[in-house]
């Protein structure tokens, strides 16, 4: 079995609604009998974050805060919170940071957006992902559709200027605040019955990653109403950027809600889980206007140093 294949298999284990249900349990009963048991607590803030219940596990986080302020407990409220991420980081391996912004564009706009991306599914084609400097698939680790360029390039034209103005904002929040003109990559991408993307970062896995301009991710949410698919949560995983490593058990997850947007650093490892159908219409599926934000003053691979990218789809190594 491969690394991939092994992390991907205990994930899913450890995703079972039953068996958080038994952890909760323990955890409860331990605090029952002591509410000052640090260990404990951080279990139970952190089985909360895997559910995705960021206030609850806020609230368990501030509890711990008080038996012990140490750089990892004030990141993991600073993380469940969404507050300025504290500095210097704590080492090793911690929780992914994000920042997930609700109602990101107006009616017209979201309405202008399923338009462009759902009137024709010949304007996607299978993803791919860049390996030893070729793109090909690999359905091990993704299957999903990406917008053909024309439709990017359109997208392109008044999606990116909101994401502009949103950069210092960003750059503060997750440290990264050097000047400089910053590049803005962008893709569209569907993810029909099934679709997924397993275990990655954005920006690669070596020094030399053509990707390793990116600095920080994103991800926006949209679909047709009523929701006619589960599944497709991201999985933002706790990892160590020094080292590359993250704990396949350990994560924040996160529902792919209409009209929402999220960003977290293109270091940290993340998934998106297998996408479980009502339909198998294309139009009924996953979608997302996804792309990266580059190192300020960088010009990321392939793009000319002089001019802002438009749109251009370069795969996650």
């Amino acid at each position: 079995m491969s690394e991939l294949a092994r992390s991907t298999a205990i994930t899913r284990a450890h995703i079972s609604p039953d068996l958080l249900n038994q952890a909760e349990a323990a955890l409860q009963r331990k605090l029952a009998e002591n509410p000052h048991d640090a260990r404990a607590l951080r279990g139970l803030g952190d089985l909360q974050r895997r559910r995705g219940e960021f206030g609850a596990a806020l609230k368990t986080y501030r509890v711990l805060q008080h038996l012990r302020c140490d750089a990892m407990t004030n990141w993991l409220v600073a993380v469940a919170s969404g507050e300025r991420l504290p500095w210097p980081e704590p080492e090793g391996v911690r929780p992914s940071p994000f920042i997930r912004i609700r109602n990101f564009l107006d009616a017209a706009q979201q309405e202008r957006l399923l338009a462009m991306t759902h009137a024709d599914p010949q304007d996607f084609t299978p993803s791919k992902i860049r390996r030893d400097g070729k793109r090909q698939l690999n359905r091990e680790l993704r299957s999903s559709l990406q917008a053909d360029k024309s439709v990017i390039r359109e997208i392109h034209r008044w999606f990116v200027p909101k994401l502009r103005c949103l950069v210092p904002r960003l750059a503060s929040h997750f440290h990264s605040g050097e000047p400089g003109k910053r590049f803005i990559d962008m893709d569209v991408t569907a993810h029909p019955t099934g679709g997924f993307f397993g275990p990655h970062t954005d920006s690669g896995y070596s020094a030399d990653s053509p990707n390793r301009t990116r600095e920080i991710s994103y991800a926006y949410y949209f679909h047709q109403e009523p929701r006619r698919f589960g599944g497709g949560d991201l999985l933002l995983y706790d990892t160590c950027p020094e080292s590359e490593g993250f704990r396949c058990v350990a994560y924040s997850r996160i529902e792919p809600v209409r009209n929402t947007i999220v960003f977290f650093p293109s270091r940290c490892c993340h998934e998106v889980l297998p996408v479980t159908g009502r339909s198998d219409a294309f139009q009924d599926g996953r979608f997302t206007v996804n792309g990266w934000i580059h190192k300020a003053g960088v010009a990321p691979y392939g793009a000319d140093p002089h001019a802002e990218t438009q749109g251009a789809s370069r795969q996650v190594e």
